[in-house]
């Protein structure tokens, strides 16, 4: 019955009431539990989910065997369902009814739509201009010294702002053995059964403040990847930290620099020597943690989303480029 209900929820519930009902209401008691239980815990809970998980498998598998053994075809079947109900069903009332309610920008009453490659063009410049800025005024950030608790509290301000109101601060935190996540193809990762962000503590400390706001804008409800793409980047780029500042550039500008080198605009000669050493150190360190199942990973994560509502899959990621128009445009 529950999984009816569940099945039905996005259905019925238009995307204001499911914001108003889940996202400001039973979704907030939830993010302040899963806050308190991580406060609690001495290590990050997404060990325990795994160990739960792996635990849940070997003992589902153990009762197949036996049902199988004793040709109980249909109770089989049956446990089956019944698990991946069980997933299905904690993975939306925890989280996932999130994608159903109100997008930041549907909030915001804003309409991201395409821009045209000439604004593209000068945004890109405009950026590179910035990032090479701080590229020559500021020292290379070190994720160990910054105090991770400002970071927090900016993040919660501008969600707080312009999307929703949270009393607790969400926990993310790094994951080890370094490349778990990244030979997944992941370089952060949100799990609604953990209600905790984390990062692969492989990467290097210019990917880890933009991953870090971006995994942890997950944590206040945002689904959609592009927005938090684009929450990280403006927090990111106000942030009281020089450093901050530049690696949320940083990240900004890679998304630029692939359409000037898709249009064949792109002049390496612009670009400041730091900001290519840090590329070209990105590149190495992905050499190092090398994605072992790329095409499964980007076809699967792109029919999830599909699935969940956001159209464009995998693509959502570098909507960031047309948000930031949309942003521009309302803030003038």
């Amino acid at each position: 019955m529950l999984f009816v209900i569940t099945m039905l929820i996005p259905l019925i519930l238009s995307k204001e009431v499911i914001h108003s009902w889940y996202s400001q209401g039973l979704f907030v008691w939830i993010r302040s539990l899963f806050d308190w239980i991580g406060g609690v815990l001495p290590f990050p809970t997404f060990y325990l989910i795994i160990g739960l998980l792996v635990f849940g498998l070997v003992s589902f598998s153990k009762q197949v065997f036996l049902y199988l053994k004793s040709r109980a075809w249909t109770k089989s079947l049956v446990l089956l369902l019944k698990h991946l109900s069980i997933l299905i069903v904690s993975f939306y009332w925890l989280w996932g009814f999130n994608y159903f309610g109100t997008s930041f920008f549907e909030k915001n009453d804003l309409m991201v739509e395409p821009v045209d490659f000439a604004w593209v063009e000068g945004e890109y410049y405009r950026i590179l201009d910035s990032l090479n800025y701080y590229a020559h005024h500021t020292d290379p950030v070190v994720w160990e010294e910054l105090d991770q608790e400002v970071i927090n509290q900016e993040l919660q301000a501008f969600v707080g702002s312009y999307f929703a109101q949270f009393n607790t601060q969400p926990i993310v935190q790094e994951i080890i053995p370094s490349g778990l996540l990244m030979r997944l193809g992941a370089q952060g990762i949100y799990l609604p059964w953990s209600g905790q962000g984390q990062i692969d503590a492989g990467l290097l400390d210019v990917q880890k403040p933009f991953t870090y706001l971006h995994e942890m804008a997950h944590c206040y409800g945002v689904t959609n990847e592009g927005e938090c793409n684009f929450i990280a980047y403006q927090v990111g780029k106000w942030s009281q930290f020089a450093g901050v500042r530049y690696t949320a550039y940083f990240a900004y500008w890679r998304y630029l620099a692939r359409q000037m080198i898709w249009f064949d605009c792109y002049d390496e000669q612009l670009v400041s020597q730091r900001v290519l050493a840090d590329l070209k150190a990105i590149f190495d360190n992905y050499d190092r943690y090398p994605d072992l199942f790329p095409r499964f990973r980007v076809y699967s994560y792109d029919l999830y989303l599909k699935a969940q509502g956001i159209e464009a899959g995998m693509k959502s990621y570098s909507e960031i480029i047309m948000m930031n128009h949309c942003w521009e445009n309302r803030m003038r």
